[in-house]
């Protein structure tokens, strides 16, 4: 009797209901196929046209006018302020007029495509001058180099501006080194909605 009242007191876990999942929509993992090979053809392009850059530009990348990188999965042509423009000023000097023409004759090949300018300075605060902060100096700046672009014959429906003043930095402000390196002028290649993988794996 003591045997059968401890069994009769044991509560039995209750049992699971294994529910099956659907089966994928017919093609399914060919999307995926192809969207990973849209991506890889993609990245493929944009590896090629990175070295092409980079052949045009060797001298003023070898001189360090230029530098030619990825960021934020984007290709950029990152320019010193410094070469570009006087201090304070957003008008282009001599020598950033000439920088920019070597530049403009290079992207040649690019001129159907899109680009963004984006001005970036450093920390420093703007003490007098015609601008109000470094916001309003990195999108003058940004302009300057976008109208000149346009007077080399780019669309201007192909160009935009933008100025970040100092909140996308690319180094610390700590050092006079650091402080040169984030005043800079990029000029980004925006990439076609082709170059881009599909985000659903399904086809556009």
């Amino acid at each position: 009797r003591d045997v059968t009242c401890a069994i009769n007191s044991v509560t039995l876990p209750r049992m699971t209901t294994l529910t099956k999942r659907p089966a994928p929509p017919e093609g399914y993992y060919l999307q995926l196929y192809r969207g990973a090979i849209r991506g890889r053809d993609a990245a493929e392009k944009r590896i090629a046209a990175y070295r092409q850059l980079q052949a045009k530009f060797r001298e003023l990348v070898d001189t360090g006018k230029l530098e030619v990188l990825f960021r934020n999965g984007q290709m950029v042509l990152k320019l010193p302020s410094g070469i570009l423009f006087p201090s304070g000023s957003a008008d282009l000097s001599q020598e950033g007029m000439a920088a920019l023409a070597e530049i403009s004759t290079a992207l040649e090949p690019f001129k159907t495509r899109r680009f963004v300018i984006a001005g970036h300075t450093d920390t420093q605060p703007i003490r007098g001058g015609k601008f109000k902060n470094n916001w309003y100096l990195s999108t003058a700046r940004a302009i300057s180099v976008l109208q000149f672009l346009v007077d080399a014959g780019f669309a201007a429906k192909n160009l935009a501006a933008a100025g970040y003043g100092e909140f996308d930095p690319i180094a610390g402000n700590d050092t006079p080194q650091n402080r040169e390196q984030n005043r800079r002028i990029e000029i980004i290649l925006v990439p076609n909605l082709d170059e881009l993988p599909s985000l659903t794996g399904h086809e556009p």
